[in-house]
């Protein structure tokens, strides 16, 4: 069952659903709230490189994406799965689609296949059981409550966002053309359709899915 769940995305890839109207606009919206969630971290996290004052004054300065969020940091890394599990970013999500937070996270589950999967179907249980007087929410809400604090402790175990960045530049230097056509064909060959494979291969190496495709087109020549 695992291989049938399995996806390495950091975005949630919506156009793998533009064929499902509905399932599409869910995407849209699940793409939209955990997006939102990353960029309210990655604020945080470029926040605490500098104090109060210096901060203040860099905001004051215009649009922190223009500058700072150039820079990789470690919630660049998080798959879009990992945001959108944190109750309140589904529950708000759930809203918007106009569906019962339970309904939203089995639908998650059962069409987005994130490689977490179990762990929306068992919010989508234990928030459909408490409509009907289970208490077993308020246990999940607990556990579910700790993952601010383990994403921080995750975070903190990296070395600094410098390190991420220079990993990025070793794996794209390990890049051919050559390689990306074999990773490609070899993708292509175990299921993945070929739309997919540029934005699977962009994810693993940490480059833009353009970068990949020039590789590719490259090694056709």
């Amino acid at each position: 069952m695992s291989a049938l769940f399995e996806t390495d995305e950091i975005q949630l890839d919506v156009n793998r659903f533009r064929n499902q109207k509905k399932i599409h606009e869910i995407a849209l919206l699940v793409f939209k709230h955990s997006e939102k969630r990353r960029a309210e971290y990655r604020l945080n996290e470029i926040q605490g490189l500098y104090s109060d004052s210096e901060f203040q004054l860099i905001k004051s300065s215009g649009p922190l994406t223009q500058i700072h969020f150039s820079k990789k940091y470690w919630s660049d890394f998080i798959p879009w799965y990992e945001w959108i599990s944190e109750p309140h970013v589904l529950r708000l999500c759930a809203k918007e689609c106009g569906l019962e937070i339970w309904q939203l996270g089995q639908l998650v589950a059962d069409e987005f296949k994130p490689k977490n999967w179990q762990v929306f179907s068992w919010m989508a249980l234990a928030y459909q059981l408490n409509q009907y007087g289970n208490k077993v929410v308020s246990v999940l809400d607990k556990y579910v409550a700790k993952h601010d604090e383990v994403l921080e402790k995750q975070r903190s175990s990296a070395r600094n966002a410098g390190l991420a960045s220079g990993q990025i530049r070793k794996e794209k230097s390990k890049l051919t053309p050559k390689l990306v056509s074999e990773q490609c064909q070899l993708l292509m060959a175990t299921g993945t359709e070929e739309r997919n494979v540029a934005s699977r291969l962009a994810n693993r190496y940490g480059v833009t899915a353009d970068y990949i495709r020039k590789l590719r087109k490259k090694a056709n020549q």
